[in-house]
């Protein structure tokens, strides 16, 4: 379903998006836990991976929608990242 609403998103006549990439500022310091984030991110429909800082401390997404980067990195952290830190630690 998620895909459908993407589809929808990207070849509706009148475009109410509002892309952009975000720095998060990230916990997870393991190789593993960052893989494991950064494909996290990029399952979620609208969103991607693009990057992670050399210092291992933000790591930089494409979000095709949004319009609060705060509201974006305080999902991040508070379902996947929070997830992941459960797990290893």
């Amino acid at each position: 379903m998620a895909n459908i609403q993407v589809v929808k998103l990207v070849y509706s006549p009148k475009h109410k998006m509002n892309p952009g990439i975000i720095e998060v500022p990230i916990d997870v310091r393991t190789n593993w836990e960052i893989t494991m984030l950064a494909n996290l991110i990029t399952l979620t429909p609208g969103t991607l991976t693009v990057s992670v800082a050399p210092d291992n401390m933000h790591i930089y997404i494409h979000a095709m929608d949004a319009p609060d980067a705060d509201e974006v990195i305080k999902e991040i952290k508070g379902t996947f990242e929070k997830a992941i830190m459960e797990v290893t630690r």
